[in-house]
């Protein structure tokens, strides 16, 4: 599997962090926009990076 560069994986991180505590307050829309912010960080071929936003939602790494 293709590595995330650590600038890029540090980025991607912060948005899921926001996302999680912006769901935990019900602030669902904000909380879909963050992911969808992690998601566009994320280089082509999504499919090949690990801890990739579908891997974290259907647990397979």
């Amino acid at each position: 599997m293709i590595q995330i560069e650590p600038e890029k994986q540090v980025r991607i991180e912060k948005y899921k962090t926001k996302s999680d505590e912006c769901f935990e307050n019900n602030d669902y829309e904000t909380s879909i926009d963050l992911l969808v912010q992690a998601w566009g960080e994320i280089p082509q071929p999504k499919g090949l990076y690990p801890n990739t936003y579908i891997q974290y939602c259907t647990g397979y790494y």
